[in-house]
């Protein structure tokens, strides 16, 4: 999957999530910039498993066969 495409699969389940009243923690919008300047936080971020993830099981269309977790 190209990267693009992972961008907006995450933008959407964002969407998604907030239809529902939920929020992403604030990690989740973290730049690689921002990721860097709180390293010790990211650190713990990682450790914990804490993110998601994206598949479509190597079948190239994420529209029919894709996961979001």
């Amino acid at each position: 999957m190209k990267r693009s495409e992972i961008n907006n699969i995450i933008l959407e389940a964002n969407e998604m999530i907030k239809s529902f009243g939920h929020h992403l923690p604030d990690f989740a919008y973290w730049s690689v910039e921002r990721f860097r300047e709180k390293q010790e936080d990211a650190k713990e971020i990682i450790r914990a498993g804490c993110g998601w993830d994206i598949t479509d099981y190597g079948r190239g269309n994420f529209q029919t066969t894709g996961l979001f977790l």
